[in-house]
């Protein structure tokens, strides 16, 4: 629904349920409808374990709804003026390595793009340190349907990347990369 007005309710209510989504966040199959009277007789170690599990399942709504809010004011409520991409050689066992960063401005292009650590200085590899690290990605500003709410849609595209330094001993590098939207410009 990102791009376009949300389907009429009605078409949601009709769904066979293989085009909406159902989501279950508690499970009413072990819960039980309890009057005030009915609560009270209940014994104190039966009462202390529903309102532990009560305050599972407000902190998991709470949870949910702060996730949900944030993920929508990172996402929307500011203009996005650059992509950083961050380069991560994965780790099964031990946490994933950092390789290097690079920031992009929000304009068309396709080619390389140099890598920098965390001090913004180059990322080299090879024997003495002399080939820089690159990116090689394609960014371009995407058409939107006619009436969408979004302002503007870029597509990045990571092509590859060329002399990584080697992040493992025993093995290639497994890189992956991480792309973020920025409301600031690349420094």
């Amino acid at each position: 629904f990102d791009c376009a007005t949300r389907p009429a309710r009605e078409i949601l209510q009709r769904s066979s349920g293989m085009d909406a989504a159902r989501v279950h966040i508690f499970d009413w199959g072990r819960s039980e409808l309890n009057t005030v009277c009915a609560h009270e007789r209940l014994e104190e170690a039966v009462k202390d374990e529903r309102w532990k599990y009560w305050g599972y399942y407000c902190g998991g709504v709470a949870r949910l709804l702060f996730d949900c809010i944030r993920l929508y004011l990172t996402r929307f409520w500011h203009e996005k003026r650059s992509v950083f991409c961050t380069v991560w050689d994965k780790d099964k066992i031990m946490a994933d390595d950092f390789i290097g960063r690079c920031a992009l401005a929000l304009e068309a292009r396709d080619g390389d793009e140099e890598l920098s650590d965390f001090g913004g200085s180059p990322v080299v590899s090879g024997m003495l340190r002399g080939t820089k690290a690159k990116l090689n990605v394609g960014l371009k500003q995407r058409a939107l349907p006619e009436g969408s709410r979004l302002r503007d849609c870029w597509a990045l595209r990571v092509h590859g990347a060329n002399s990584l330094p080697s992040q493992d001993l025993t093995s290639e590098n497994d890189v992956f990369v991480e792309v973020q939207g920025l409301d600031v410009g690349p420094a």
